[in-house]
């Protein structure tokens, strides 16, 4: 054979050897999971008759609000009870007359729920806006001397949340819920120091707030649906379908050693899970393990920091599921620490509620707040921070939770605030008695 022919067979055996090298590391690279191994998190939905959901009457009402931006920060002192203005009240009252009409249509209904893998959409956003305009007209209600129309009104809003919290959405519904809630929380507690219901109208109010029951199981949905949601957008991906508000067209599937479903899903259902089993447990038993780190630079899931971890990612294959992963992540430890405030918050109100009908039928304070049980109170609730009753002041007239740094600082701390639910709180979550 002479050298042209050699080099020929060579170059012919060379290549084939690489084709085969090539196809062979695309086969290993894009072998995937057998499974995700996620039965755990499949969210089980609760069948809804569709005259008996009161989303699409409520989505209506949250197109109908109508609020300037101008007039935002003056709705808000207004909540405050800062520098009422009645013709300004009237003002946001009249041009919300429409919503507030669908949104009490909506209530009348038994039951909310989202439906299934469907975005977070601006008429559910304007439904803190229909929060604040209800809670508004409970206060006017409230300065008119038709206290029991403002406690109802405090009281649907309050509902109002509780139905978004149970509407087995995703995290952000359910935080939406939340504040909402804590809306109708803040007006009966604006409202209790120069309240003139009746001790037993006032004992039953405390008894519908308790009947609400815990939003943890809720929490627990609300993360499944969010593992259902990036789990979809996972799959969409993977066989070229629009994924989340893209309408376009259909797309390329993306080739599975760049995008390996099962094994993308798996560390998704890793992150999430440690948030579904910390659900309903007091701040200080919550057990989070160490996050996974995706690339090399980070200890926790993030996008690679330079050219050579993000090579490094695509040569050990499912490179795009790992970017996919690392833009999916988050830290749900603020968010249950955000939900042990937002239960604390409904805890002390119940405990305040108590309180003032305890004094309206007696004329003084209880010495503890187990002598409200079972009066007023089915039981003292727990703080949700270390699982033991709330704390009751009598002589500084303070309810309070040790909070996240879990000491019982004696009360210490400015009065709780939900507008600053999210921000550190070194000391304790005062809810002072003003009456």
């Amino acid at each position: 054979m002479d050298r042209k022919n050699r080099f020929v067979l060579v170059a012919s055996l060379s290549l084939v050897v690489l084709i085969v090298g090539l196809k062979t590391a695309e086969l290993m690279l894009s072998m995937d999971a057998p499974s995700a191994n996620d039965a755990d998190l499949v969210l089980v939905r609760r069948e809804v008759p569709e005259d008996q959901n009161a989303f699409p009457i409520l989505e209506e009402a949250g197109k109908k609000v109508d609020i300037p931006y101008d007039d935002r920060s003056e709705l808000e002192e207004l909540l405050a009870g800062k520098a009422w203005d009645e013709a300004k009240v009237d003002g946001l009252l009249c041009r919300n007359a429409e919503a507030l009409a669908l949104w009490r249509q909506g209530l009348a209904r038994p039951d909310l729920l989202y439906s299934p893998m469907r975005g977070f959409m601006d008429a559910e956003y304007s439904w803190m806006d229909l929060g604040n305009v209800a809670s508004l007209n409970a206060l006017r209600l409230h300065r008119q001397g038709d206290d029991a129309a403002a406690f109802e009104e405090a009281m649907q809003v309050v509902r109002f949340g509780r139905r978004a919290i149970g509407g087995q959405g995703t995290l952000i519904t359910f935080l939406l819920g939340q504040s909402i809630r804590e809306d109708g929380l803040a007006a009966l507690r604006r409202m209790l120091p120069e309240c003139r219901l009746e001790s037993s109208r006032l004992a039953a109010c405390g008894r519908d707030l308790s009947a609400a029951g815990s939003a943890w199981a809720d929490l627990a949905d609300a993360l499944r649906g969010e593992y259902a949601a990036n789990a979809g957008v996972i799959e969409d991906l993977s066989q070229g379908k629009p994924t989340g508000a893209d309408t376009g067209g259909r797309r390329s599937p993306v080739p599975g050693f760049l995008l390996q479903v099962n094994r993308t899903k798996g560390m998704i259902a890793e992150e999430m899970r440690p948030a579904i089993e910390n659900t309903g447990r007091p701040y200080a038993a919550m057990v989070w393990p160490p996050r996974r780190a995706v690339f090399r630079e980070g200890e926790v899931p993030r996008f690679p920091a330079n050219k050579l971890s993000a090579l490094e990612a695509f040569a050990t294959g499912n490179g795009i599921g790992k970017l996919m992963f690392a833009a999916m992540s988050q830290d749900n430890r603020p968010h249950l620490k955000c939900c042990c405030q937002y239960d604390v918050s409904a805890a002390a109100t119940r405990v305040l509620v108590a309180l003032r009908a305890y004094r309206t039928a007696k004329g003084d304070l209880p010495r503890l707040l187990d002598e409200l049980v079972p009066t007023y109170m089915e039981a003292v609730p727990r703080d949700a921070f270390d699982g033991a009753p709330l704390r009751y002041d009598r002589s500084k007239k303070l309810v309070y939770s040790v909070g996240e740094n879990l000491t019982d600082d004696g009360g210490e701390g400015p009065a709780y605030d939900p507008a600053q639910v999210e921000e550190v709180k070194p000391k304790d979550l005062v809810f002072p008695i003003a009456f």
